[in-house]
């Protein structure tokens, strides 16, 4: 009982929340394709999307996966990328705490990934994380910590870009069923207060 009060007093201090779900959802599957499913009432999804300089997105019951990643180590190319996205309803606030998923490369896909944030449509962008894959093919799970405000209406949006393939015909999945993003859900006036 002692360690509960010690945790909502640090929580209530810090700000952080007591519990979080599943906020979104996106199966990636031939089933539902690029389609979000939202857990709570305040979220709407976007559709997972591909850039223009990738191959059209290829779904099978393993998850989505697309070619034609940047050759080059470090190459973020402004057209290579996943990207997909949360927006608050109008009078709510979500607040996003942790992005998961699992990928994997072709013989000959990326050897890196980095995923980024933004609010404005990537005129400006956060970065989250940068993740050198192993020269393999093994299914790897991830889960990167964050803490994201939106409020009333605003949205959120994440890419993952990819580089260092091997060859152009190198493929990168995401695996079925795996993506997500979860946090807590409340109305705009709700504390911590902006």
């Amino acid at each position: 009982m002692k360690f509960f009060y010690t945790w909502l007093f640090i929580s209530l201090g810090l700000g952080i929340p007591l519990s979080s779900q599943t906020i979104a959802h996106w199966a990636l599957s031939p089933d539902h394709l690029a389609e979000a499913k939202t857990f709570v009432d305040e979220a709407i999804g976007f559709p997972f999307v591909r850039g223009n300089g990738l191959s059209v997105l290829s779904y099978s019951g393993s998850g989505v996966s697309a070619q034609n990643w940047p050759l080059d180590a470090g190459d973020d190319n402004q057209v290579d990328y996943y990207e997909f996205g949360l927006k608050s309803i109008s009078g709510a606030t979500l607040e996003l705490t942790q992005l998961s998923f699992m990928e994997r490369r072709s013989s000959s896909g990326p050897l890196a990934f980095r995923i980024v944030y933004s609010r404005d449509g990537f005129a400006t962008e956060t970065e989250l994380a940068q993740v050198n894959l192993p020269d393999n093919i093994n299914s790897r799970s991830h889960s990167f910590n964050f803490h994201e405000k939106i409020k009333d209406g605003e949205s959120l949006l994440f890419r993952f870009y990819a580089s260092a393939a091997q060859s152009n015909s190198g493929s990168w999945t995401i695996r079925a069923n795996t993506l997500s993003i979860a946090g807590t859900a409340m109305e705009a006036c709700s504390p911590p207060y902006f």
